[in-house]
């Protein structure tokens, strides 16, 4: 498996998370329950990885988290979990599953710790080269009019100006191999519908 794999990115993604989720869970915890939040925890501190910082979250969202986080917090929760579950059980994650996954936890990361956090996962993100701009985790304000990489075969395309050209590379299927469509309408439909945050 390669280094950059997208199964490795998301394993990467996930321990450079752990420090960020674990300050947000304890935080919130303890500003909740007081001195003594650590009984809430299923395990010490020091035994606990993402997965049961994710976990600890979820189970006390309503108490301790909802009215202090937007609600879309709850979702990338569950949406990483979920991933992060079916791979610890050598269930079926796709390529595709796993890079919304990255991306999920990308964003997950600034909502709950900010710019640094974000920093702090885009180390495990492939370099990639020269000027253009990763897409990942981005929406259309971010990348209209620049040079962006084709969000679905990165690093194979980059687009001069998005999001001029998208539809012709997109119907492709020699130009943009990330799609899994075969006629021309149905891939554009596919790039359209799972890129629509780099869309107006």
């Amino acid at each position: 498996m390669s280094l950059h794999s997208p199964e490795n990115v998301f394993r990467c993604c996930l321990k450079a998370l752990l420090p960020i989720l674990k300050e947000f869970v304890c935080s919130h915890l303890k500003r909740h329950y007081g001195s003594r939040y650590e009984e809430r925890l299923p395990r010490p501190i020091a035994d606990l990885d993402t997965s049961a910082f994710l976990g600890v979250a979820i189970e006390h969202w309503g108490a301790v988290f909802r009215d202090h986080v937007t609600g879309d917090v709850k979702t990338h929760l569950f949406s990483i979990k979920d991933v992060r579950n079916r791979m610890s059980h050598d269930k079926v994650v796709t390529d595709e599953e796993y890079q919304i996954a990255i991306g999920t936890i990308r964003i997950f990361a600034k909502k709950i710790g900010g710019d640094k956090a974000t920093t702090t996962i885009d180390s495990c993100l492939p370099q990639l080269p020269g000027p253009a701009i990763d897409p990942r985790g981005l929406t259309y304000g971010d990348v209209v009019n620049k040079e962006v990489y084709c969000p679905a075969c990165i690093p194979n395309m980059v687009f001069k100006s998005w999001p001029m050209g998208w539809d012709a590379h997109a119907a492709s299927a020699s130009a943009c191999r990330g799609l899994t469509e075969t006629g021309p309408e149905a891939r554009k439909k596919e790039f359209h519908s799972r890129f629509a945050k780099l869309f107006p």
